[in-house]
């Protein structure tokens, strides 16, 4: 164990050998028990329980330092998630929470909001549990318990909870009215809807949540200094206003549905074709006939590397399906760096109010995530005006500007610090960069200069990945992915792109190499299979790369990319314990 670990199980049993032992092991069972050893926050069950702020940690303390748990019970649907997913939502809090040596050395004041609740929002086991946790299974010292507003119904469950307090701690449980917690509390430390004077940020709180996460994880180097969703209402605003344009912006730019596995969603992109069927993307499941993490270990070893080029091949010698009638309009021939790296016309993603009708983004579809990745090259006017209308916050190049002699990528984002650049009404502004290794981190300010709206772009160069090529090694690969994922997140939160219930959509991330097939599309292939084989410890590469390529027309240039792919996927299984 660390340090840090043995620290926070010492000083919740001040610091009695013994006594924190046995909270260790009891905590461990608990976290076997309850499934909670490996809790992705990205999860969208678990994201939809963090983002629903019926749990939330207060930046505020009591009297005695401790830190303040609070549950606000009228948010808990019992019918609509799981035990499981609570406890995980809960538990990321709890953790980053603990990362305070006042929070190890104080405890933990639990307050049970029950302000406007009706029997339909109380659990009973689900009380139970996080009252067994918090008494003798997590390392955090549970100091008192205030219930506000119970309700008349409430007296005989209680009855029943108390058991489950320790002795002790019985005379520091207390029900009482809202105007009452200022007994217990400075109204610093009380949030305004119970009459406090407190204003709290609850994702600011979830943004420290997951860098504390990712801190914790593998991930840990690859938090840079400076610095990992747009909701649906604005979407269908979005769609609305369309109609009333004389644009073709198509409905592609609806994001997805927020559940894993749902209609046609991707960390590589999402598209929900609500107003336009021809772009309405295929479905397709990662897992289907696909093979577990084991078996995908057994076939790399067996098959060799002449057996995954003959795989690689056969994909290969797949015919391109589809229209490319905007690709071959003269008007977008100069702004196609290769002529034989062809637009489909179902999953590209048009701009409005342009001269012409091509920007040669394409959709990539998986049902794996609901992170939207588009697949990108950079004519700069179209370009950045496809991030502003697809409400973009990550780009993602993995190309350098010149490589062995020849330009692959223009200088699309201003090179200095403090310049800006402007295309027609768009202007963007380089706020300053943070390299670490192969990555180089720019904070842009996009700004309509005609409406002054302005937003934030992350764009994230990797510099290790050579033309018809791949990284050096998957772990770097898996570094980057990791990263994106995280930047990307935060982004999200910050910016309150985050919806209510399932219905979240995010806007996209866009990926691009030079050409938009290679490199890029072995990043999406490479992104969408991590997470299937996460979520059902079974992907079909061989499927999911065929799919790849028939909305981004030749994904995957290479047999030494397609081999990479499957590389990166072990290197991932053995990362999060799928393989020893």
């Amino acid at each position: 164990l660390s340090t840090n670990t043995i620290l926070k199980f010492l000083t919740a049993r001040k610091f009695n050998v013994q006594r924190a032992v046995d909270l260790y092991i009891s905590h461990q069972e608990t976290r076997r028990k309850e499934n909670l050893l490996e809790i992705d926050p990205w999860n969208p069950h678990i994201r939809k329980e963090l983002l629903s702020e019926k749990l939330t940690v207060l930046p505020t303390r009591d009297k005695d330092g401790s830190g303040i748990l609070l549950f606000t019970a009228r948010q808990h649907q019992p019918s609509l998630t799981n035990h499981s997913y609570v406890l995980q939502g809960l538990v990321v809090q709890l953790d980053a929470a603990l990362e305070s040596p006042e929070t190890q050395k104080n405890g933990i004041v639990f307050i049970y909001d029950m302000t406007g609740s009706k029997f339909a929002n109380f659990d009973y086991e689900l009380n139970i549990k996080i009252l067994k946790m918090l008494r003798g299974s997590y390392p955090a010292r549970l100091k008192k318990v205030l219930i506000v507003t119970a309700p008349l119904w409430f007296k005989a469950p209680f009855k029943v909870l108390r058991v489950f307090i320790l002795e002790k701690l019985r005379d520091r449980v207390h029900i009482l009215n809202a105007d009452e917690l200022v007994t217990h509390l400075p109204l610093t430390s009380i949030p305004i809807q119970l009459g406090g004077y407190l204003r709290h940020n609850h994702q600011e709180w979830l943004t420290k949540c997951l860098l504390i996460s990712s801190s914790q994880s593998s991930t840990s180097s690859l938090l840079l200094s400076s610095y990992h969703r747009h909701n649906n209402n604005n979407n269908n605003n979005n769609n609305n206003n369309n109609n009333n344009s004389n644009s073709s912006t198509s409905s592609s730019t609806n994001a997805t549905a927020a559940k894993h596995f749902s209609t046609t969603t991707s960390s590589s992109t999402a598209v929900t074709s609500l107003k336009n069927d021809d772009l309405t993307v295929v479905n397709y499941d990662c897992g289907k006939n696909g093979l577990t993490a084991v078996e995908l270990q057994k076939h790399f070893d067996t098959v060799g590397v002449h057996g995954l080029e003959a795989e690689y091949n056969i994909i290969r010698s797949d015919p391109v399906i589809g229209s490319i009638h905007k690709f071959k309009m003269k008007v977008n021939q100069g702004k196609n760096r290769y002529s034989d790296v062809v637009c489909l016309d179902r999953t590209r993603v048009p701009i409005q109010l342009r001269l012409s009708d091509d920007d040669d983004g394409r959709y990539v579809n998986n049902e794996d995530d609901d992170n939207d990745e588009d697949d990108d090259r950079s004519p700069y006017a179209d370009f950045w005006q496809m991030v502003w209308e697809q409400k973009v916050m990550v780009v993602v190049m993995t190309t350098k500007l010149m490589e062995r002699g020849r330009t692959k990528c223009g200088q699309y984002w201003p090179k200095d610090d403090s310049t800006i650049d402007t295309h027609n009404s768009l202007a963007v502004i380089n706020c300053g960069s943070v390299t670490s290794g192969d990555l180089v981190t720019t904070t842009l300010l996009l700004q309509n200069v005609k409406t002054s709206e302005s937003r934030e772009i992350k764009h994230i160069h990797f510099l290790g990945w050579p033309d018809y090529g791949v990284p050096t090694s998957a772990e770097s690969f898996l570094e980057l992915m990791f990263y994106v994922r995280q930047v990307q997140a935060t982004m999200c939160i910050i910016n309150g792109c985050y919806g209510d219930g399932w219905n979240v959509a995010e806007p996209p991330i866009v990926v691009h190499c030079s050409a938009g097939i290679g490199r890029s599309g072995t990043y999406i292939a490479i992104d969408i299979m991590t997470q299937a084989l996460k979520h059902s410890n079974k992907v079909n590469v061989m499927e999911v790369i065929r799919k790849i390529r028939s909305q981004r027309a030749l994904s995957i240039q290479m047999s030494d990319q397609y081999a990479f792919c499957y590389k990166a996927l072990l290197c991932y299984a053995k990362k999060v314990g799928l393989l020893r």
